[in-house]
């Protein structure tokens, strides 16, 4: 009886054990709210969690990249847009010069503001930079923006051209109205110079276009990540919570039962002196 007795006790004793184990893990997990925070947990879906975040983290770079790229180019949407507005000034100077009734005077006022619109495209065009980089540089250029988490493929780099916008490079940087035959001539060069920056600015409009749509996709992306790695590495509060009851009620139990297996030796003892 006395065997039996231990033999119950130590039973027992190894399943209050096991109970506070699991109590133990249940807290870990309520108080952290990570359900895998160790490979012996799961190594598979740690795994899988692992990849994961570091997909999550890219991606929120890869969002910001095209913040600034959206950003960049609003930098030069102002700029042209000054532009736009400079030019159509010195076509409003360049059709009153074309007139042979104008004056000397007149003529020499509307030509020096001309010349002085001209001198300020460009340094407006010189003075426009985003994060260092010239939104309207000398030459055209290319600028490639990584908008996904990969390395190659049109999905995950973005071409984005900028253009120059100098007085010369629309045409305009040696047109003068200071005569009424030069501002005829004139005319027709600024007209070419609006259409020039219309178009420049309807490229980066497209542009812009790309890069939302991009961003919206990548939001999603990254939202539905989100949720499939919670699903793995967090923890289920409820589950754990009914989880961690169950095991304190088992824990009871098993204090009862070894109390009760110590009582019963006991009473073997007394019964055999």
């Amino acid at each position: 009886m006395r065997i039996r007795g231990m033999s119950e006790n130590l039973a027992a004793q190894k399943n209050l054990a096991r109970v506070g184990r699991e109590s133990r893990s249940s807290v870990r997990r309520l108080s952290s709210g990570v359900q895998i925070s160790q490979a012996a947990e799961g190594a598979a879906d740690l795994g899988v969690s692992q990849t994961m975040r570091a997909d999550i983290r890219s991606m929120r770079v890869a969002q910001r990249n095209i913040q600034d790229g959206i950003s960049m180019l609003n930098v030069a949407e102002s700029a042209l847009g000054e532009v736009t507005d400079k030019l159509t000034r010195m076509r409003e100077l360049a059709v009153g010069s074309a007139s042979e009734v104008m004056q000397a005077d007149e003529r020499i006022y509307n030509s020096n503001e001309y010349r002085d619109i001209i001198e300020d495209i460009d340094r407006v065009t010189r003075s426009a930079e985003f994060n260092g980089l010239s939104v309207t540089p000398g030459s055209n250029e290319v600028v490639q923006i990584q908008i996904g988490i990969n390395e190659q493929g049109a999905q995950n780099r973005l071409k984005v051209r900028l253009y120059a916008a100098g007085s010369m490079a629309i045409g305009v940087g040696f047109t003068a109205v200071d005569t009424s035959l030069g501002a005829q001539k004139a005319i027709d060069l600024v007209d070419r110079a609006i259409d020039s920056v219309n178009t420049i600015r309807a490229s980066h409009g497209a542009a812009q276009n790309q890069l939302g749509s991009a961003l919206q996709n990548l939001e999603t992306w990254t939202e539905n990540t989100v949720e499939a790695e919670s699903r793995i590495r967090d923890t289920d509060m409820a589950m754990e919570t009914a989880n961690l009851t169950r095991q304190q009620v088992f824990g009871q139990a098993g204090i009862a039962m070894i109390s009760q297996a110590r009582s019963s030796a006991q009473s073997a003892f007394q019964l055999l002196f």
